[in-house]
């Protein structure tokens, strides 16, 4: 939509005017296309070994999303009123560039929460994470650009970093949340109890074996 509004102002004589359209013309519909192709592959319910992702973690991803795309929607159609409030200086056609980044963002996050599945949404999560990542480096390179001033400014990185450190803890270990909803990190203590128990025994085998073995040594008559 932004592409068709700013027509007039790129330069039509460029290659990169071209790749950019055919990408951005093409691209919605190729994704919904092969969404909709593999629907029917998808029954809807959990996997043979698959996980459910507790509620209480799709609460919060959902809440995340929503606030998101509220902001992306502010971002696209009210851009005079969010230059005022943004943690850096944007024009009208930068903020709804960042309305279509934020909605993307909202938009997958809502996805994320609903959806139960662990093998459903596991890579979407891991992608937000990578992209938090890199949200969060690009603050720490272009700081001077933000208005240190602006509350917003602090809200923003704020939240960042909180995702940033709070999506790892997020991220069930060894494939999600258990199937009786308890969090990656009792998988893990119960994981780390199974292995521990594992190698006391091994241990204490190898034990009785050497002494048996120094025994029969000992009195090799006796046997």
């Amino acid at each position: 939509m932004q592409t068709v509004a700013t027509r007039r102002r790129r330069n039509h004589s460029h290659i990169s005017f071209f790749a950019w359209a055919i990408l951005y013309f093409t691209t919605p519909f190729l994704v919904l296309g092969a969404w909709l192709r593999n629907r029917h592959t998808d029954p809807g319910t959990p996997d043979a070994n698959d996980f459910i992702v507790p509620q209480s973690i799709r609460f919060v991803i959902g809440s995340i999303g929503l606030i998101t795309l509220l902001i992306s929607i502010f971002l696209f159609l009210r851009p005079d009123l969010m230059l005022r409030v943004w943690p850096w200086k944007l024009t009208p056609l930068t903020a709804r560039v960042m309305g279509g980044l934020f909605a993307l963002t909202g938009v997958g996050e809502l996805c994320i929460a609903l959806d139960a599945r662990w093998s459903a949404v596991r890579i979407a999560l891991q992608s937000q994470m990578i992209g938090v990542a890199a949200i969060v480096v690009a603050i720490f390179v272009s700081w001077s650009n933000f208005d240190q001033a602006n509350i917003f400014t602090w809200g923003f990185v704020g939240g960042m970093l909180f995702l940033l450190i709070a999506s790892p803890m997020l991220l069930p270990v060894a494939g999600g949340a258990t199937p009786q909803g308890c969090c990656g990190w009792e998988r893990t203590i119960q994981e780390m109890k199974r292995a521990s128990s594992v190698v006391s025994v091994d241990w204490l085998k190898v034990a009785r074996d050497a002494s048996l073995c120094s025994r029969e040594m000992k009195h090799p008559e006796s046997h």
